[in-house]
């Protein structure tokens, strides 16, 4: 799904348009097909905004104006993007609090489509215009309680809270790998016994009920990666201290003579870009978490 709907509206294309007609993906909680746009019908035009406001109270969605759900393509006539959000936040006016939103206009096949995007709201329950909240569940959008309505909000707050842990955590180990940089050719190593996964383990045990994937694989091979660089670390430095003491003396030029030996030179590049190989699988893996959740 999050390929044929990218999450940014500026993501969307002619590609987008096409590929939602020639794929047919299902109406969910976050996506919503309609024929028309005809907000001269107030019937009709309560409808959209009960449906933009249950998106508003979940984790927001997109609606596409222009395809049935059929998904046949229609298209629609409106050509200014100044009119059409005007519509909308004529729509919206009663709506309380404010929604967010996003539009725009792709032409496809010599068909226009509008799209809106609906942003989930901060941190209030949006009631639509017609003093009614509403929810959007299996790919309909519901009236519901206050109270009920509430609790799905406040799961969602913390939802949004512990995902925010995983990323920080995730984004803390990059940015430490990021500072290690290029070691080829240096006897001196990064410190990498700061590279724990402690933090990172306790917030995804946290958020672990909410990923769309199980990542007990993935960080399988991340405790993996990161205890065979701590082992060859180990190794590296015990080769690296007898090697100096046994060759050269313990003064600084006699370290400076033991780095310039050709032999050491070697090894220094040989063990070093066996660590650089794997630091660049632990970033690969990290971003890899990132797009389970």
């Amino acid at each position: 799904m999050d390929d044929l709907i990218p999450n940014n509206i500026q993501c969307w294309n002619e590609k987008t348009i096409e590929n939602i007609i020639e794929y047919k993906p299902e109406e969910s909680d976050s996506f919503d097909l309609k024929e028309k746009l005809d907000f001269g019908n107030k019937k009709y035009k309560q409808k959209i905004v009960n449906i933009i406001t249950s998106f508003a109270n979940l984790s927001g969605g997109f609606i596409i104006f222009g395809i049935s759900d059929k998904f046949e393509p229609i298209g629609i006539k409106l050509e200014d993007r100044f009119e059409i959000n005007l519509l909308f936040s004529q729509a919206l006016e009663l709506v309380q609090p404010h929604i967010q939103f996003e539009t725009k206009k792709i032409e496809f096949n010599n068909k226009k489509y509008i799209i809106i995007k609906i942003y989930e709201s901060s941190n209030k329950l949006i009631q639509s215009s017609n003093k009614v909240f509403y929810i959007r569940l299996n790919g309909q959008s519901i009236p519901c309680s206050r109270d009920y309505i509430r609790d799905i909000f406040l799961t969602n707050q913390l939802k949004n809270q512990k995902k925010e842990n995983v990323i920080f955590e995730i984004n803390h180990l990059l940015n430490l790998l990021n500072k290690m940089g290029d070691i080829e050719g240096s006897p001196i190593l990064p410190p990498f016994y700061q590279l724990r996964l402690d933090e990172l383990h306790q917030a995804i045990s946290e958020y672990h009920g909410f990923f769309k994937l199980d990542p007990k694989e993935v960080l399988k091979d991340l405790n993996y990666l990161i205890a065979d660089i701590k082992k060859e670390e180990k190794l590296y430095q015990l080769a690296l201290d007898i090697e100096l003491r046994k060759r050269w003396g313990s003064s600084w030029a006699d370290f400076q003579g033991f780095l310039n030996y050709d032999k050491n030179k070697e090894f220094f590049k040989s063990t070093n870009t066996k660590l650089q190989s794997n630091l660049i699988v632990i970033k690969k893996i990290l971003e890899k978490i990132k797009t389970m959740m």
